[in-house]
């Protein structure tokens, strides 16, 4: 199998996984935790609609930035969850984080699941430049 075929193959399609919108988040804070890039592109659809304080960008550009910035940054960046509600296709999660040369900051995150992949996520956090 080609790498190209390996990568689609990790790419979150609604529907093709079967897990429950709570699983789905909790698979995309595990990824996260580990720094696991693969993990993370297989919980987040790369066309998910991304709202933070910055505007509103896609799951591509957010797991890019995960590669590029985020998943370096030493101290790395550590996140306690609060609080986890959810609704039919609606997660909502508080959470904190801390390193990454920042003070604490503390976030609400609400994602809409559809087909055991994230397909919108929105933030009172903007992106760190």
């Amino acid at each position: 199998m080609s790498v190209a075929s390996l990568l689609i193959l990790s790419l979150c399609v609604p529907g093709t996984v079967e897990r429950s919108p709570v699983a789905t988040v909790q698979a995309f804070n595990a990824a996260y935790d580990a720094r696991d890039i693969a993990a993370a592109r297989a919980v987040l659809a790369p066309d998910a609609v991304v709202r933070d304080g910055a505007g509103e960008t896609t799951g591509a550009v957010v797991l890019d930035n995960y590669v590029g910035y985020v998943f370096k940054v030493e101290p790395p960046y550590v996140a306690t969850r609060l609080k986890l509600i959810s609704t039919a296709d609606l997660v909502a999660q508080t959470t904190n984080f801390t390193g990454g040369g920042q003070d604490p900051l503390s976030t609400l995150v609400v994602y809409r699941v559809s087909g055991g992949c994230i397909v919108e996520m929105a933030s009172n956090l903007s992106a760190p430049e």
